[in-house]
């Protein structure tokens, strides 16, 4: 009993009229098995009697024409009590057809090599296969075991091991497809009725259809005012973070005088915030702008004679109050780089600026290292950290703009998401590239790669940003 609960489905009469209505619309879908028997009939015109070719044809011609003609031509002929006769005229001949095509290839098989016995039971499975998408209710579902299961049979009665295998192999198909087609039928018939009881509800709102057009209207406007806003949206980022930047800086210049005021240690802590507070709002308006920049590719590279320890030494000083209040091990490291080089300085202090400070914010114990060494005529430089690491799910997705692979993490989701695409960004300007290795629980590698020239004599040095400058451990290669 529970077998035959498997193909037991739900129906009503909202199913069987949407049925009807597919079956309508899908009347040329005809042609598919006219133009299959005609196929077969030349296949095997040669192999077997032309007269029961001729017969076998006929009897499914004819099954197709009945088939035609117990379609309506259309729903405006058909009232409400005929619909459930249209629907069982179509499955009695489906059912008939399907018998046609499982009794003529009992009655061929004898007489075929074994190549076209998989043909034709491979023809067989395959409209199998289409039947699954017509079937209305449970009788219907009985055109399965008439197409399959006499050729099963006899293939079961044969004495080569290989037909019966074949046997074997068609009832456990006879099983699945039953299977599958009960799980169409169902989700179809859940289907039809969510439309049905959306149908309902849409004639229940027909009093609204005049609000809803003055509602489209407004939402045209609304579309087309919309695009010439975004089409403005750049150029408004652009000045706006102009405009936003000139303020910060005053507000960042007043809270430099009042740090040299004598205060008590309240106001010392919050001028500190104040100006920390200050800082985080003028590297975002920084961000955006140079997003936007980059983004109508208005970025302009302009390369220059400068110190590269000198702009390491600015650069880390940013930080290192932050490391030392973390107590992270923080310096840098030149192996064997020329003292001066010539690239954009502006774009090299912003990409080291964004990759330094993800660093910084995500590492609690151990160091961040910025490493820099020469590959022939391309400036290499590696900034290390031993910090919480980077899944690898989310490594293809790190330069991404406003991706924040750490938003799970309380505390370390501030900011926009823009560093690293900013950085990425600035590389490619630059005509370099950056890569990324990390492992979580240990710590992330940024390796940025860039062309540039360089002049002087090759330096080696190690610098602990966290004290004073003299401090350091430097030679130079003549």
């Amino acid at each position: 009993m529970k077998l035959l609960a498997l193909f037991r489905v739900p129906y009503s009469e909202e199913v069987y009229e949407e049925f009807l209505k597919f079956l309508i619309a899908s009347r040329l879908g005809l042609i598919a098995p006219i133009t299959i028997i005609a196929v077969v009939i030349c296949l095997l015109w040669g192999l077997l009697p032309k007269q029961d070719l001729l017969l076998w044809g006929g009897l499914l011609y004819s099954a197709i024409v009945a088939r035609f003609f117990s379609i309506p031509l259309g729903m405006h002929d058909v009232g409400a009590k005929q619909v459930r006769r249209y629907v069982s005229l179509f499955v009695w001949n489906t059912h008939m057809y399907a018998l046609c095509w499982s009794l003529g290839t009992v009655f061929f098989m004898p007489d075929l090599p074994l190549e076209y016995v998989l043909f034709l039971i491979l023809l067989l499975a395959g409209i199998a296969m289409a039947f699954v998408f017509i079937v209305i209710s449970g009788s219907s579902m009985l055109v399965f075991p008439y197409l399959l299961l006499p050729p099963a049979i006899w293939l079961l009665l044969q004495e080569n091991t290989i037909y019966i295998n074949l046997g074997v192999l068609m009832l456990l198909f006879l099983f699945f497809i039953c299977l599958v087609a009960r799980q169409q039928l169902v989700r179809f018939s859940s289907g039809i009725l969510i439309h049905h009881h959306n149908n309902m509800l849409i004639k229940e709102l027909k009093s609204e259809i005049s609000e809803h057009k003055r509602t489209t209207v407004a939402l045209q406007s609304s579309k087309v005012e919309a695009e010439q806003a975004n089409e403005a949206k750049g150029e408004f980022l652009s000045l706006m973070s102009h405009e936003l930047r000139t303020p910060i800086h005053g507000i960042i210049g007043i809270l430099d005088l009042l740090s040299d005021a004598k205060l008590n240690k309240e106001h010392q802590e919050n001028l500190m915030l104040a100006k920390q507070a200050a800082l985080s709002l003028r590297a975002v308006v920084n961000d955006v702008l140079d997003l936007s920049k980059l983004n109508a590719g208005k970025m302009e590279v302009r390369c220059q004679l400068f110190s590269l320890e000198k702009l390491l030494d600015d650069v880390m000083q940013n930080f290192s109050m932050r490391a030392k209040s973390k107590g992270l091990g923080f310096y840098y490291k030149i192996q064997s780089v020329p003292e001066k080089i010539i690239s954009d300085d502006i774009h090299l202090r912003q990409i080291l600026l964004n990759i330094i400070a993800n660093a910084v914010k995500f590492t609690e114990h151990g160091h961040v290292a910025v490493i820099v060494s020469r590959s022939k005529m391309r400036l290499v430089i590696e900034v290390e950290d031993t910090g919480i690491g980077i899944p690898e799910e989310e490594l293809s997705s790190i330069f991404d703009p406003f991706k924040q692979v750490h938003q799970h993490v309380h505390g370390l989701s501030e900011g926009t998401g823009l560093g690293t695409s900013i950085a990425q960004r600035f590389v490619t300007l630059l005509g370099g590239d950056i890569c990324v290795r990390s492992k979580v629980g240990e710590g992330s590698t940024f390796c940025i790669d860039i062309p540039c020239e360089f002049q002087g004599e090759d330096v080696c040095c190690e610098v602990n940003a966290l004290h004073s400058k003299d401090i350091r451990n430097c030679s130079a290669k003549h």
